[in-house]
């Protein structure tokens, strides 16, 4: 496990622009994502990834960036956040007219999550495709710095996600629908000479492209352009290995959820039924039941937990 404070010191060079001096707690995934969260969650509180029965105030953040950069990229996560993001997980709208801000945003997420791996030495995959992830990184940067007008040749995908009416669940994850309705993520993927930065928000996936590779024309309908377009929930073709990507993902949450100790169970449990008792509808209203009860339709009784007993005022 690489040494985080090592790795990111608080002083040093912008991660951007390079500018030499105090760093900002730079978040990965934008903080409006881990805010939500909270708020649509049933207990407020987010749970470590690394951890299980640590509870966390906020997703991960590294020492990245200067204050200028910061504040360059919180301009268009504002808006990208008010405009597409919660209109999309509020269930108010699924297609949007989109500016470049919103390309933007998608490169500056994407290039976060890979300087992240990359420092922390989890893209070991990519030694087969000698200096894709310095041309990545570089395209990305000249991008975000006004250098380039274009992110070409490495795009960004961007899908938003939603249960399929016809999901055949015989072999999924109960943690399907969870998974794929609000966890956050960072991951990578070089297969068959072909690669990509991956980021997950809730239902938004942003898809970097570090080789384009041979899956080049299996991507169709997903791609961000530069100037603006058309993007939501509509007619897309994407590489059939995403859908396993899916399938993983939810089964890395189920193996969280079932690493939690009895005692952690019980207290999340516990705390479960006292805000039903206090504030029902509120419970009942909230974006991480309603997904819940997508798996519960999924699945059946399944998604239950059963390693331990229930609160003792309930029995």
């Amino acid at each position: 496990m690489p040494n985080l404070a090592e790795l990111w010191p608080p002083t040093g060079a912008c991660g951007l622009c390079g500018t030499v001096g105090q760093l900002c707690r730079s978040h990965i995934i934008p903080k409006f994502v881990g805010d939500w969260l909270r708020r649509t969650g049933i207990t407020g509180r987010l749970r470590s990834s690394k951890v299980p029965d640590r509870l966390v105030q906020d997703l991960a953040w590294r020492y990245l960036l200067c204050a200028e950069c910061e504040a360059r990229f919180n301009r268009f996560e504002s808006e990208v956040c008010e405009r597409i993001f919660l209109p999309l997980h509020n269930r108010q709208q699924d297609r949007f007219r989109y500016g470049r801000a919103f390309t933007m945003f998608a490169v500056s997420v994407v290039w976060r999550a890979l300087v992240l791996l990359r420092r922390e030495g989890r893209l070991a995959a990519f030694d087969e495709a000698p200096g894709s992830v310095d041309a990545a990184e570089t395209t990305w940067r000249a991008f975000l710095l006004g250098e380039s007008r274009t992110p070409a040749p490495n795009v960004i995908h961007a899908l938003p996600m939603d249960i399929p009416v016809d999901l055949n669940t015989s072999e999924l994850s109960p943690y399907w629908g969870r998974f794929v309705l609000r966890s956050p993520g960072i991951g990578a993927r070089f297969r068959g000479g072909s690669g990509y930065a991956i980021v997950k928000m809730g239902r938004i996936f942003l898809i970097g492209t570090i080789v384009p590779g041979p899956e080049r024309q299996e991507w169709k309908g997903t791609q961000l352009h530069a100037g603006g377009g058309a993007w939501g929930v509509d007619k897309w073709h994407i590489p059939g290995w995403f859908y396993w990507h899916i399938d993983k993902g939810a089964r890395d949450l189920q193996k969280l959820e079932d690493g939690l100790s009895d005692r952690q169970k019980q207290i999340t449990e516990q705390r479960v039924w006292e805000l039903v008792k206090e504030d029902p509808d509120s419970i009942a209203a909230s974006d991480a039941f309603r997904a819940f009860e997508t798996d519960l339709g999924l699945f059946g009784d399944v998604v239950f937990q059963s390693s331990h007993e229930k609160p003792t005022s309930e029995r």
